[in-house]
């Protein structure tokens, strides 16, 4: 339902739901749909979508600041795309924040920042919050730059590996008595 400032609230037993769209970067259709999309994360706690477009001093303290307000400090997960910088961000408490943690929250915002880069924010919710729930649920995601870091890292590695072992056979050694 709606209340007067178009957020739709929804509650389900002991845990809500809240889309806050205050940059308006959904239709209101988009919303209804996402609302459907996010109704599976009830079950691990509080959920709630949030958009602004404001000088904030960082998207981390408005997401803390909006989930305490709305939820205190019971159970759940926020996503918030901050308009003005262009961040996504997502803010987990309780048990949601041991299992999605701050590089699984990353990853889960990489998989999904070319979808908000191409403007389909609905579509980088959708994704968002089903990895969110796949995370949740014990499912691996996919995490292809920690693939492509670990590579890399291999390579430098046993490149240095290989300039040590090098240096040290090429060595003159000096002939004993």
């Amino acid at each position: 339902q709606y209340n007067s400032t178009n957020v739709i609230k929804t509650s389900s037993g002991e845990f809500d739901l809240i889309i806050d769209d205050k940059a308006d970067i959904l239709t209101e259709e988009e919303e209804i749909k996402l609302q459907d999309d996010m109704t599976s994360l009830l079950e691990y706690g509080n959920i709630a979508f949030v958009t602004f477009d404001s000088d904030y001093t960082s998207v981390s303290s408005k997401a803390s600041s909006f989930y305490s307000s709305n939820f205190g400090d019971e159970n759940g997960s926020l996503f918030l795309i901050d308009m003005k910088v262009r961040e996504l961000y997502i803010y987990s408490v309780d048990s949601n924040s041991r299992i999605i943690t701050d590089m699984k929250a990353y990853t889960i915002t990489d998989n999904s920042y070319h979808y908000a880069s191409n403007e389909d924010y609905y579509t980088c919710a959708k994704v968002t919050f089903q990895q969110m729930y796949s995370v949740l649920e014990g499912d691996k995601i996919a995490e292809p730059l920690r693939y492509f870091t670990s590579a890399i890292s291999s390579l430098i590695t046993s490149v240095f590996i290989c300039f040590v072992y090098a240096y040290l056979s090429s060595r003159k050694k000096k002939t004993s008595i």
